[in-house]
């Protein structure tokens, strides 16, 4: 009978002992070996778990950068939407409806495309990021250059044009007054206001207007002093298309001698201005008190309380003529004049004269005698 000999521990087994042994053994390692594999896969499916999550969350990250990048686009687009509409607005008052018609649908046009653009690089947020800042580069300089064509105005707006539009609303609202167009030769200023009071000169009102769109510029105010020597006027206004800077939220604003006062502000401020020049002359004051006398004025004219009261007239008449351009273009009707206007700045200008009154002088002056009243109340 065949007999094995253990080699480990030197027991002897027969042949059928060792067969079942090695048997035994065999199984032993098939199961080791499966359940080697059983971890591995187990380790190897972790780890591809963490490496899906991992990448998810990066395309997740990437889409939430893509979205808030469309967003602050669509807010532009929306921005320059609006943007087109005040141009579509100011053009329309100047009857060039065909031309703005037309920019307006480019622009519309423009942005359509882009919505669609867009949208099709959202649902391609997987596309690499040096590929998605490339299109986003290339859709700012769109952008920029639509913007650029709609800040070229249809009909650019010149000097004489706002110097027009500044004289027919002085002469419409003081008719008593000599308001004159200055001469261009030797002098920048554009607009003499002669104020008159039963036929009798009171005073001179110089009048710049600066129908530009960049910023304030400090040369206006040294033309301006030559002017107003030169032509012997009792006080200057510049009317620019924007104050400085830093009274930018102000109706208007001093700098040195002179007022400084926006386009939509100009009626009540001169107002202002010749009632007080018609009251210095009442009382007999001389040139030099005059010049005085406006410096105070002005310094009035610029303090919160005052501001306020202009910052209130100056809305009521842009809601009162936005109402009646609505009305205007709706129904094609032209209204030659409306007195709610004049109720407005007449209300302006009696609560700023009695500011100044109160801070100035007290008290009412004691006029000289006169033969009549005023007649030159407005009549916007």
């Amino acid at each position: 009978m065949n007999v094995i000999k253990c080699e480990v521990c030197g027991s002897t087994l027969n042949a059928e002992q060792a067969a079942k042994y090695e048997k035994q053994r065999d199984a032993e390692k098939k199961a080791l070996i499966k359940q080697a594999e059983i971890d591995a896969r187990a380790k190897m499916e972790a780890a591809f778990e963490r490496k899906l999550k991992a990448e998810r969350e990066e395309w997740e990250k990437e889409g939430g950068e893509i979205d808030a990048k469309h967003e602050r686009e669509v807010q532009r687009l929306q921005r320059e939407r609006d943007e087109a509409r005040r141009a579509r607005d100011e053009k329309y008052r100047r009857n060039e409806l065909a031309e703005q018609r037309r920019i307006e649908q480019g622009v519309e046009t423009a942005m359509a495309e882009e919505r669609k653009r867009l949208a099709a690089v959202k649902r391609e947020a997987k596309i690499k990021e040096e590929q998605m800042e490339s299109q986003l580069a290339k859709v700012s300089q769109e952008l920029a250059a639509a913007q650029r064509k709609l800040e070229q105005p249809v009909a650019q707006v010149t000097g004489e044009a706002g110097e027009r539009e500044l004289y027919d609303v002085l002469r419409d609202a003081f008719p008593g007054d000599k308001c004159v167009r200055v001469n261009k030769r030797g002098h920048q200023s554009d607009i003499v206001l002669h104020v008159q009071f039963n036929t009798q000169q009171c005073g001179t009102i110089l009048i710049e207007r600066k129908n530009v769109n960049g910023p304030f510029a400090t040369e206006w105010i040294r033309t301006l002093r030559s002017d107003v020597r030169d032509m012997k006027a009792d006080c200057g206004i510049i009317v620019p298309n924007h104050l400085p800077k830093e009274f930018a939220a102000d109706a208007c604003c001093t700098i040195e001698e002179f007022l400084v006062t926006k386009m939509e502000a100009v009626r009540t401020l001169v107002a202002v201005v010749r009632e007080r020049m018609v009251s210095l002359h009442r009382l007999g004051a001389a040139q030099a008190d005059k010049v005085n006398a406006m410096a105070r004025v002005f310094a009035m004219l610029t303090r919160g309380d005052a501001q306020e009261i202009l910052r209130k007239v100056t809305m009521a008449l842009a809601q009162k003529q936005k109402d009646r351009t609505d009305i205007q273009r709706k129904l094609g009707t032209y209204f030659e004049r409306d007195a709610t206007g004049d109720t407005h700045i007449q209300h302006a200008v009696v609560s700023l004269n009695a500011l100044i009154n109160e801070a100035i002088e007290g008290t009412a002056p004691k006029l000289l005698p006169g033969n009549g009243s005023d007649s030159n109340t407005l009549t916007l």
